[in-house]
């Protein structure tokens, strides 16, 4: 029985855009939304070993830049990894979030790969954030901190909570976040929610006829870092559905 060889579609998608400029839109928004696979010096971990920070690069032949080489299918990169180097699967939106942002070249062993330019990095970014999702992580350099709410937002947690009832959301938090890259602290609203844009819009805005402009809102099932910071301080939700209760 012969193996079937799997379809790449990202790699089709690669080579549509390539041989029509009109597709590039195309392509890279199925690759912003999408995983690929990229090649680690160690297999991948908190901190310094999490596949944003362990990404091997290579040293492109012509301008001698570092580069990061990623594989729409492991079947682009047809070679064994020396050990304790591995190939993962990651989501091209954690690695958008690199600051400074990579060079990344796609499927650089076809010759007839795609480099990453600054112009797509910001078409990338741009499509993620009109679906409700960052591309922010917390680096090594700049560890986030994250903190349970002061009195002081009281106030907000139960203007908004009518709100998350009437918007079908599981649960909510509010919380303080101090990314250390000198933005300063800053109020998140973490919902347990689908990312969904629109509905960030109008929690905007709710939030700025409540008296508080600046704050940010994350949903928190695509936001594995700031999950895990609700997780890491026990933090009790000031919005719970009620079970069966729905949308309104």
């Amino acid at each position: 029985m012969h193996e079937v060889t799997p379809i790449d579609e990202l790699a089709e998608a690669l080579k549509g855009a390539q041989a029509d400029p009109t597709q590039r839109e195309a392509f890279l928004t199925r690759l912003a939304e999408g995983p690929v696979r990229a090649l680690l010096y160690r297999p991948p971990g908190e901190g310094a070993a999490a596949p944003w920070h362990n990404l091997v690069r290579w040293q492109h032949a012509a301008s001698g830049e570092m580069r990061v080489p990623l594989f729409t299918h492991p079947a682009q990169f047809p070679h064994a990894m020396p050990p304790p180097a591995v190939m993962v699967r990651v989501a091209m939106r954690e690695l958008l979030s690199i600051a400074p942002p990579a060079i990344f070249t796609v499927n650089p062993m076809t010759g007839q790969g795609w480099t990453i330019i600054a112009d797509d990095h910001a078409f990338m970014r741009e499509v993620l954030w009109c679906r409700g999702m960052a591309c922010e992580q917390p680096r090594p350099d700049a560890p986030w901190a994250f903190r349970a709410p002061s009195d002081d937002e009281a106030p907000l947690a139960a203007a908004l909570a009518s709100w998350c009832a009437q918007n079908g959301i599981a649960q909510a938090y509010l919380y303080r976040l101090d990314r250390n890259d000198g933005s300063g602290e800053q109020i998140v609203l973490g919902l347990v929610h689908p990312a969904d844009p629109e509905l960030r819009a109008v929690a905007l805005e709710r939030a700025r006829r409540a008296g508080w402009p600046l704050v940010l809102v994350r949903f928190l099932p695509v936001e594995p870092s700031h999950a895990a910071g609700v997780t890491s301080m026990s933090l009790v939700p000031f919005y719970e559905r009620v079970h069966g209760e729905g949308k309104r």
